[in-house]
Formats: C-alpha cells, sequence, structure tokens
C-alpha cells in the first residue's frame, strides 16, 4: 500500500450504551491519523467504549495495547468491545484512575482524547526523541 493512502477498514462494532462519552468524530479522526507504525506497547488513557485502542489495534498486529478507565460503566462497554473484538489478546483493560497507575510501560505509544488530562500529567510516561 502506498505511504500517501489512506485505505478505510471495517472496524468491530462498538457497544456505547453504558459510557458517558459516546464515539464521535474526534475519536474516529483521531483514530485514522494515529501512526503506530513500529511500536509495541500503547497506553490508552481514559478509553471509554475503547475505540481507540480497538483502531490501534487494527492497524498495527504486533501492538500490545493497555487501556486505562476509572469508570465503572464505560469499562463496562470497553471490556463487552474488547473481549468481542478479533484483537482480545493484545488488549488489557484496567479500572484505575490514570493518576494511580504503576505502569512498567516503557515508551508507550500514548492514545489519549480527553481535553481534561493537564499535560503535565503525561510527562512521567513521555520520552525524549
Amino acid at each position: 500500500m502506498h505511504a500517501k493512502t489512506f485505505q478505510l477498514r471495517v472496524l468491530v462494532s462498538v457497544r456505547q450504551s453504558h459510557a458517558a462519552l459516546k464515539v464521535g468524530t474526534d475519536a474516529m479522526v483521531l483514530g485514522a491519523l494515529l501512526n503506530s507504525e513500529g511500536k509495541k506497547q500503547a497506553l490508552d488513557i481514559g478509553t471509554g467504549t475503547g475505540v481507540l485502542a480497538l483502531m490501534v489495534a487494527q492497524r498495527n498486529e504486533k501492538i500490545q495495547v493497555t487501556a486505562v478507565e476509572k469508570e465503572s460503566k464505560a469499562n463496562q462497554d470497553a471490556r463487552f468491545n474488547f473481549n468481542n473484538s478479533p484483537y482480545a489478546k493484545r488488549l488489557q483493560l484496567l479500572e484505575i484512575d490514570f493518576l494511580s497507575l504503576q505502569s512498567k510501560i516503557k515508551k508507550p505509544f500514548l492514545l489519549c482524547l480527553t481535553t481534561i488530562l493537564p499535560i503535565r500529567m503525561l510527562f512521567p510516561f513521555c520520552h525524549k526523541r
């Protein structure tokens, strides 16, 4: 596939009956723009329905995604979506607050759609290029 070609893929159905924030255009655009090529691990902060984690797992067959969500209702949807996807073995869901995360992930590919999270909270997970 040519590098400038965008290939539309069929995504698994995403349940969003419990999550407060539904799948929207912003998630679809961000998911389409994410380039996880060559990455082995990703950290999805505030996964909600898990749609970004699913999109990354679909595009990168080698990536392991750890998704973090503190809202139990959203976790119900994310867990359902992960378990019913072809990528279930590469998706891990943690029901914890991101700030209490003691991650062993080194230099993860960060996924985060929320604008609520101040960027300074991400610094421990960021690395120099």
